[in-house]
């Protein structure tokens, strides 16, 4: 890993951990175990830094591409539901702390949600093609499905340990669930998928 590498990982750490104010240069400096004229000569200013850190975090939400047009929608849903969700799952600390730093700086929500918004448009166009196609019903609006589903594998990811009696079910198998209610809400086959895969697979 190189020092720029370094310092980004770093910044995501301290701020999760301490928010805006508490991500000061010298304590981000420390935990990536350099100096903080090495941080000015890499990122130039504090804000530059942040805002690069979360960006990269926020890639790996965008390239996480579906199909071009839907061959097994349950399957290629599920991949990318699944991805999504241990994502969020890995960052909720630095999610949470995101939503908490809103009211003071709301650029920084602007920055780390770009990949979030990439990859909901992507779902969208995914769920029109399937409309297209006539596997889905053209009545519901595919941005409500999508809202539908990303704010249930969200909600899940942010919240379970908070409020673990609104997930009685493992979570694990909650990707699968939320994928397969949402396509039958569409009008989307998943029969087929939950006989072979079986509860709790």
């Amino acid at each position: 890993m190189d020092v720029r590498e370094q310092l980004l990982e770093a910044t995501m750490r301290v701020f999760s951990e301490a928010g805006w104010r508490g991500a000061t240069t010298r304590r981000i400096a420390q935990v990536a175990g350099v100096s903080e004229v090495t941080l000015f000569r890499q990122f130039g200013s504090k804000e530059s830094l942040i805002h690069e850190a979360m960006r990269c975090g926020e890639q790996g939400l965008a390239t996480r591409a579906l199909p071009d047009e839907p061959v097994d929608p349950v399957e290629e849903l599920l991949t990318w539901g699944k991805a999504h969700f241990e994502k969020m799952v890995h960052g909720r600390s630095f999610i949470r702390r995101t939503i908490g730093e809103h009211e003071e700086h709301p650029e920084v929500g602007h920055t780390a949600t770009r990949g979030s918004v990439e990859a909901a448009r992507a779902l969208a166009a995914y769920f029109e093609k399937l409309q297209r196609s006539g596997r889905a019903s053209a009545e519901v609006d595919p941005w409500v499905a999508v809202n539908v589903l990303v704010g249930a594998l969200f909600l899940d990811a942010i919240s379970r340990d908070v409020m673990p009696e609104r997930f009685p079910y493992p979570q694990d198998e909650a990707p699968q669930l939320y994928v397969t209610a949402v396509l039958r809400v569409l009008g989307v086959s998943v029969s087929d998928f939950v006989s072979r895969s079986g509860p709790g697979s």
